[in-house]
C-alpha cells in the first residue's frame, strides 16, 4: 500500500496521550511538529445532541506526492456521512495548527454548500501567523461566520476527556498553555478590523510618553482621514493599525496604513488631510516610504503626533525624522489634548472617563529632543536656554547639555554671512553619545571640503571639551592646516581631573586659543546666536564664577603658556584681518626654508610645545620590570615615550602616549610621527621607551611604516616582553629585528634617560628598585633566545613535525 494513501486507522478512534501532549501545546515555535491533528465533534439539530459516532480525529498526510491536510480529510468524510445539506449542524474543531490559506478557501466553499451549518475552530497554534496570506485566510474564515479562538485550559480538558485514549489518567495542564497569551493577542489582532477601536488597557500600556518603554515592541497607529469637503470625516475614516514584529515578515504600522490608503483612495489629485497618532515614531525606512507616498499624493497633508521617539539617539533615525519634516509633515509629541482625542475616537472605553495619569511622564524631555532633532544648526536658540546653560558657574547642577555656538570666517578678510553661524547641541544618550564638538566637525567637513583654504573658526561653548573631543579637534586641525580655532568656554568640564586638563593642554599646544567667556562674549552670543526678539541683553548672573574659572584655566595651561605667549592669535570675532598678514607675523624673516605649508612653518620655526610629564608613581608602576607583583592590574596599560631627533642630536619633539580603547599606543605613535616627519629630505632618529613589547599586529604596522619612510631610523627599548611564550608574539619580535628595527630590553641607563626626559621628577635623581639589573638580565636572556637564528630553526622544524 502506497504511503500517501489513507491509513487504515478509523477516524473515530481516540489518539494516544503522548501524541496529544506533544502535538497540542500552545507554542509560538513548535519545532518538529509537522503533523496536524483535527479533533471534530458534529451535533445535529435535535437540540444539538451528539453520540460517540459524531466524534473523531483526523491527521494530515504530509507525503510530497499526495498532500492532504486534516481539514480536507474531514470535509471529504463529512460530505459522505451527511449528504443532506439543508439540515442544521453544529461542528466544532480542535486543531493543533490553524488552517492554511488553501484549506481556508475550501472551508468557505464548504460553508456555502451547507448553509445551515455553524463551524467553531479552536486552534492550539497559529500556522505561519506572520505571513499576510495566512492572515488573510483566517480573516476569510472569520468573515464567513466561523468562530475562531485559541485553545484554552477548558478546551484541552474537553479534548482529553473525549478524544484521547487516556485509560483513566488524570488530565494535567502542565506546559500546555505556555504561549497562550501571545497567540490569543495575535489572533485577535489578525481578525480585528482596522476600523475597530482598541482596548483601553492596550492604549494605557502602549501610548504613554516614556523615555525607555520596556516590553513595548508593538507600534499602534491611530489614523484619521478627512476629505476636501471642509475636511469632514465620518466613522469609516478612522481606525487603528498595528505593526507586525515577526522576524520573517516585518510590516510596520505605517506600511499597513499606506497600503490600505492606496486601496481606499485611488484618486491622487483630490485633497486629503491625514492625521496619525503613533505610539512610536517612524523608522528610517518608513520615513522614506512616507516621503515617496507624499510625492504620489501631491494634495495630501500629513500630521504625525507620536507618543515616543524610536531610537532617537541614532543619527539614521534622526535623519528619517528630518526627511519627514523637510517633506512638509507636521511632527510633534502627543500632548494631553491628543491623548484625550485618541481616547474619545479610537478607544473602546465603554463610557469610562479619560484619565491622564502616567501618560505625560517624559513629555518635556521628548518634546525638547524632537525640537532639537528638527532644528536647523543655523537656527538661533531660545533666550531661556541661553540664560540657563551659559552662565560662568563652578558647579552647574542639572546642566548636562552642552551648546556650541560657532562662527566660520573665510579668507576674504574673514568676511562671513548668516549661513556661517549656528548652534549645535550634544547628544547624551548612553547608546550613541555624540558631543557638540563632534557634531560641528562632521558638519564642517561636509560644508567646507577644501582643506587648503584659510578659515577662522570661533566656538562659544557652555562646557569645555572632554579629552576625546580634544584629541579629535587636534586631528581635525592636522587635516585643515590653514584653519585657526578660538574656543571661548563658559565653564570648565571636570577641571580637577588630570585627563581633562591634559585634553585642554593638547588643544593649547596645537595652537588653539582658549579663554573663559567674558561679558563681551556673552553680548556677542546674545546678538548673533539667540532668538531674543528685541529683548535687551542683561549680564545678571552670567559672570558669577568668571574670576575663579579664568584663574583655573590659566593654571591648567601654565606649563606651556610661557613659550606660547608671543604667538599672534587671531582677534576676537568682528575684527577684519587678512590671514596672509598673520602668516607673515608667525614666520621669522630671513630664514631660508623649503617648507611652504603653514603647518610646517609653525611646527619647525616656532618653539616646540611642551609635553605633560609622567608622575613618578605611574612611571615606577608601569615601567617596572619586576617578575612578580601582587595584582598587577594597572599593568594592562601600555605607555610609549619617544624622542624625535636630528642626526646631529638636536631634539625636535618628544611626547608620552598611552594605549586607548581598541587602539594600541604603537598605532597612536605612528599617527603622531607621520605628522611630524613629512619632510622626506631630512633624516630623523627616533628612540622609543615602551612598557610592553609590541604585539604581532603592531609589529607588522611598525615594519610597514619604517619601510614606507626610509628617512626614519627607529630603535625600541621595552621594559617587559608581552606574551613572550606564544609563537605568534615571538614571530612579531623576529620580524622587527629582521627588518632593521632593533628591539632591546631597558636596563639602568635607559631607565635613567626615560626618568630625565619624561617624568616629573622635581630635580630628584632616579632611584632603582631592588634587583632591577637582575630582572633586566633575565628578560634580555629571554629576548636573546627568541631572536637567535638557532631557535628559529628549531621552531620551524617543530612546526613541520606538527604539520
Amino acid at each position: 500500500m502506497e504511503p500517501w494513501r489513507p491509513s487504515p486507522r478509523n477516524p473515530m478512534d481516540r489518539i494516544d496521550p503522548n501524541t496529544f501532549r506533544f502535538h497540542f501545546p500552545n507554542l509560538l515555535y513548535a519545532s518538529g511538529r509537522k503533523l496536524c491533528y483535527l479533533c471534530f465533534q458534529v451535533e445535529t439539530e435535535d437540540y444539538f445532541s451528539c453520540d460517540d459516532s459524531d466524534r473523531g480525529v483526523f491527521r494530515n498526510k504530509v507525503h510530497p506526492w499526495a498532500r492532504c491536510h486534516a481539514e480536507q480529510c474531514f470535509l471529504s468524510w463529512f460530505r459522505d456521512q451527511y449528504p443532506y445539506r439543508d439540515e442544521y449542524y453544529n461542528v466544532t474543531w480542535f486543531l493543533s495548527w490553524s488552517p492554511c490559506p488553501t484549506c481556508a478557501e475550501e472551508v468557505v466553499e464548504f460553508l456555502e454548500e451547507y448553509r445551515n451549518l455553524t463551524l467553531s475552530i479552536f486552534t492550539s497554534r497559529l500556522y505561519y501567523f506572520w505571513d499576510p496570506n495566512y492572515q488573510e485566510g483566517l480573516c476569510k474564515l472569520w468573515d464567513a461566520g466561523v468562530q475562531l479562538d485559541i485553545m484554552s485550559c477548558d478546551d484541552f480538558k474537553h479534548c482529553w476527556d473525549n478524544f484521547v485514549d487516556h485509560k483513566g489518567m488524570r488530565f494535567q495542564r502542565r506546559n500546555l498553555l505556555k504561549d497562550y497569551d501571545f497567540l490569543a493577542a495575535e489572533l485577535q489582532e489578525i481578525l480585528r478590523n482596522p476600523m475597530d477601536r482598541i482596548d483601553p488597557n492596550t492604549f494605557r500600556f502602549h501610548f504613554p510618553n516614556l523615555l525607555y518603554a520596556s516590553g513595548r515592541k508593538l507600534c499602534y497607529l491611530c489614523f484619521q482621514v478627512e476629505t476636501e469637503d471642509y475636511f469632514s470625516c465620518d466613522d469609516s475614516d478612522r481606525g487603528v493599525f498595528r505593526n507586525k514584529v515577526h522576524p520573517w515578515a516585518r510590516c510596520h504600522a505605517e506600511q499597513c496604513f499606506l497600503s490600505w490608503f492606496r486601496d481606499q483612495y485611488p484618486y491622487r489629485d483630490e485633497y486629503y488631510n491625514v492625521t496619525w497618532f503613533l505610539s512610536w515614531s517612524p523608522c528610517p525606512t518608513c520615513a522614506e516610504e512616507v516621503v515617496e507616498f507624499l510625492e504620489e499624493y501631491r494634495n495630501l497633508t500629513l500630521s504625525i503626533f507620536t507618543s515616543r521617539l524610536y531610537y532617537f539617539w541614532d543619527p539614521n533615525y534622526q535623519e528619517g525624522l528630518c526627511k519627514l519634516w523637510d517633506a512638509g509633515v507636521q511632527l510633534d509629541i502627543m500632548s494631553c489634548d491628543d491623548f484625550k482625542h485618541c481616547w474619545d475616537n479610537f478607544v473602546d472605553h465603554k463610557g469610562m472617563r479619560f484619565q491622564r495619569r502616567n501618560l505625560l511622564k517624559d513629555y518635556d524631555f521628548l518634546a525638547a529632543e524632537l525640537q532639537e532633532i528638527l532644528r536647523n544648526p543655523t537656527d538661533r536658540i531660545d533666550p531661556n536656554t541661553f540664560r540657563f546653560h551659559f552662565p560662568n558657574l563652578l558647579y552647574a547642577s542639572g546642566r548636562k547639555l552642552c551648546y556650541l555656538c560657532f562662527q566660520v570666517e573665510t579668507e576674504d578678510y574673514f568676511s562671513y554671512n548668516d549661513s556661517d553661524r549656528g548652534v549645535f547641541r550634544n547628544k547624551v544618550h548612553p547608546w550613541a553619545r555624540c558631543h557638540a564638538e563632534q557634531c560641528f566637525l562632521s558638519w564642517f567637513r561636509d560644508q567646507y571640503p577644501y582643506r587648503d583654504e584659510y578659515y577662522n573658526v570661533t566656538w562659544f561653548l557652555s562646557w569645555s571639551p572632554c579629552p576625546t573631543c580634544a584629541e579629535e579637534v587636534v586631528e581635525f586641525l592636522e587635516e585643515y592646516r590653514n584653519l585657526t580655532l578660538s574656543i571661548f568656554t563658559s565653564r570648565l568640564y571636570y577641571f580637577w581631573d588630570p585627563n581633562y586638563q591634559e585634553g585642554l593642554c593638547k588643544l593649547w599646544d596645537a595652537g588653539v586659543q582658549l579663554d573663559i567667556m567674558s561679558c563681551d562674549d556673552f553680548k556677542h552670543c546674545w546678538d548673533n546666536f539667540v532668538d531674543h526678539k528685541g529683548m535687551r541683553f542683561r549680564r545678571r548672573n552670567l559672570l558669577k564664577g568668571y574670576d575663579f574659572l579664568a584663574a583655573k584655566l590659566q593654571e591648567i595651561l601654565s606649563p606651556g603658556q610661557q613659550r606660547k605667549r608671543d604667538w599672534p592669535f587671531p582677534p576676537r570675532p568682528g575684527a577684519q584681518v587678512d590671514p596672509r598678514s598673520w602668516v607673515q607675523e608667525v614666520t621669522e624673516p630671513g630664514i631660508n626654508t623649503r617648507r611652504h605649508s603653514l603647518h610646517l612653518l609653525v611646527s619647525f620655526l616656532l618653539p616646540r610645545p611642551t609635553m605633560n610629564p609622567l608622575q613618578e608613581v605611574i612611571f615606577c608602576r608601569q615601567f617596572g620590570n619586576q617578575h612578580r607583583v601582587p595584582k598587577p592590574y594597572y599593568r594592562r596599560k601600555t605607555y610609549l615615550c619617544y624622542q624625535l631627533k636630528l642626526p646631529e642630536g638636536t631634539l625636535i619633539h618628544k611626547d608620552c602616549l598611552r594605549n586607548k580603547k581598541k587602539r594600541h599606543a604603537e598605532m597612536c605613535f605612528i599617527d603622531k610621527i607621520k605628522a611630524l616627519t613629512r619632510d622626506t629630505s631630512q633624516r630623523f632618529e627616533i628612540i622609543c621607551y615602551i612598557t610592553w613589547s609590541p604585539c604581532p599586529f603592531c609589529a607588522e604596522e611598525l615594519v610597514a611604516f619604517v619601510k614606507d619612510n626610509p628617512h626614519l631610523s627607529l630603535r625600541i627599548f621595552a621594559s617587559r616582553l608581552y606574551v613572550h611564550w606564544r609563537w605568534k608574539y615571538q614571530q612579531g619580535l623576529r620580524h622587527l629585528h629582521a627588518s632593521g628595527i632593533p628591539v632591546a630590553v631597558m636596563s639602568l641607563p635607559e631607565f635613567e634617560d626615560c626618568w630625565r626626559n619624561f617624568v616629573d621628577h622635581q630635580d630628584r635623581s632616579f632611584q632603582p628598585w631592588p634587583n632591577l639589573d637582575q630582572y633586566s638580565k633575565s628578560i634580555k636572556r629571554r629576548l636573546g633566545k627568541i631572536l637567535t637564528p638557532l631557535n628559529d630553526l628549531r621552531n620551524d622544524f617543530r612546526n613541520l613535525k606538527l604539520e
